[in-house]
């Protein structure tokens, strides 16, 4: 009866550790996940400024390539009349 009652003791010390480690794990869990949120968030919000920073690159492209246009032609037409003169 002595063995079993020491058995008993160990096997309700392993629980209690367990339990014990349990609890720990999930707090560990639960502040793991709360750092995936947090950085998640961050990462849409880099990949909205990126997205944001495209869309202006885009624009000054397509107004550079305008005053290009506009050059060429302004250009054009100074050497045609200046042709013209001749």
């Amino acid at each position: 009866f002595l063995q079993m009652a020491v058995n008993f003791e160990d096997c309700r010390k392993k629980w209690l550790l367990a339990g014990q480690e349990l609890v720990s794990c999930k707090e560990m869990l639960a502040k793991v996940e709360t750092e995936t949120g947090a950085l998640e968030v961050k990462l849409k919000h880099a990949r909205n400024q990126v997205d944001v920073e495209i869309r202006r690159r885009q624009k000054a492209e397509a107004i550079y390539e305008k005053l290009v246009g506009v050059t060429l032609i302004v250009l054009s037409a100074e050497l045609f009349t200046g042709y013209c003169k001749m």
